[in-house]
């Protein structure tokens, strides 16, 4: 069985690595002419525009360029070798008009048509953009006849003849401030705003905006359909720039580009919040936390208890050993005591003055090598002593003395 699953799991990365082999896109490798690359060493570094208020795509804060246009013009320049210069802290119109007396070198997002055309070369679009109507969610539904109507729109934006061709004869009050429109919707100093969705959620959401819901998209056919997508656009007296920057923009592979839209446009930014279910959600959450809470609590009382039995039955168990220990130890002393009175001899010996043998326990007379044999762990050898010798054997003795003390040569 754990060789059948070990096989499955093995065959299920396998296809896996496949599948994902299969459908991934290769990087492209960007070759640049010499002339390309001259022109790159020539210029070291490109001016681009940065807008302040147009969140999540292109805004400043902290001092720090952000968003997903500002991302995606990084990763262009970085392909091809590029150094950038941020240009910030002036309205989209300012932008646009420094950008027209080149001294803005690329818009990192701009929306096409005719009269742009007259200054700026377009790359191929990046990013499918829509325009979105927005009205105050207080005067309820709203007829889409955007006519009779205050409309506004941020100054200078790129879709405004797109506007005026969908909706002939409207009326259009141009703000310079996105954050601006929202707030002139929201006190109904206006019935509508038109752009991006994703922008003006942002800033509702931002400054705290709750009333304000995006109404329709206006709908598109044919070539206007193109016209919110978001393009590079590169001044006209640089060509040799718009053909790099476009080189780098083929390049780019759909991972990369999909990496940068989930980093900053979250679809949920556009759904109206559901506060009935975000408070059963957060009550839920509660709950859950209570319940934690709770049995968290009834684990530490019982790690506790079980942690003071321990201790006790180890308390227990030492006083014990102590115990134990002492009565071995004091046993122990006395069988030493026992063994050293076997292995020793003491006290009076009742011996015959005459034959020298020794009267024991039970009134019997025993040698004296008997005795001390039975007594003692003592063992005798035998031998004979000087006085001994010489009485016994006289005409050997001094020889049999000498072999003894090993004095002999």
């Amino acid at each position: 069985m754990a060789e059948r699953s070990t096989a499955s799991y093995l065959l299920i990365c396998l296809f896996s690595l496949v599948a994902a082999w299969a459908t991934a896109r290769p990087e492209q490798v960007i070759v640049l002419t010499e002339s390309e690359k001259e022109w790159v060493r020539e210029h070291p570094v490109i001016r681009v525009a940065n807008e302040t208020d147009w969140p999540p795509f292109d805004f400043y804060e902290s001092g720090v360029p952000k968003g997903m246009v500002i991302d995606n013009v990084k990763m262009l320049a970085a392909k091809v070798g590029l150094q950038l210069e941020f240009v910030s802290g002036y309205t989209w119109s300012e932008l646009i008009e420094r950008f027209k007396q080149r001294q803005i070198d690329v818009m990192p997002v701009f929306y096409e048509n005719d009269e742009r055309k007259a200054f700026t070369l377009y790359t191929t679009s990046y990013y499918t953009g829509r325009l979105g109507v927005f009205t105050n969610t207080d005067q309820g539904k709203r007829s889409l006849d955007l006519v009779d109507q205050r409309v506004g729109m941020e100054t200078s934006h790129g879709s405004i003849p797109l506007v005026r061709r969908t909706f002939p004869g409207i009326t259009i009050t141009e703000i310079d401030s996105k954050a601006e429109l929202v707030r002139k919707l929201a006190t109904e100093e206006l019935d509508a705003i038109i752009g991006n969705p994703f922008v003006f959620y942002y800033h509702a959401r931002d400054n705290q905006v709750n009333n304000v819901q995006l109404s329709s998209y206006i709908e598109m056919s044919g070539e206007e359909s193109g016209a919110p997508d978001f393009h590079i656009g590169v001044r006209d007296d640089w060509p040799i720039l718009h053909g790099i920057m476009q080189k780098a923009l083929d390049s780019v592979t759909n991972e990369e580009r999909d990496a940068i839209e989930r980093e900053w446009v979250d679809t949920a930014i556009i759904k109206k919040v559901n506060w009935l279910m975000v408070s059963h959600g957060a009550l839920a959450i509660l709950v859950i936390v209570v319940l934690l809470l709770w049995h968290n609590r009834k684990l530490r009382i019982l790690v506790a208890a079980k942690t003071q039995e321990l201790q006790r039955a180890n308390e227990g168990l030492e006083e014990e050993v102590g115990a134990r220990t002492h009565e071995l130890t004091k046993v122990n002393s006395e069988l030493r005591e026992a063994l050293d009175d076997l292995n020793t001899l003491h006290g009076i010996l009742p011996i015959c003055s005459s034959c020298k043998k020794i009267r024991d326990d039970e009134g019997g007379w025993s040698d004296m090598e008997t005795y001390v044999s039975a007594h003692s762990e003592t063992r005798f050898s035998h031998g004979l002593c000087s006085d001994c010798i010489r009485e016994l054997y006289p005409e050997d003795a001094d020889r049999l003395i000498k072999e003894m003390d090993g004095t002999d040569s």
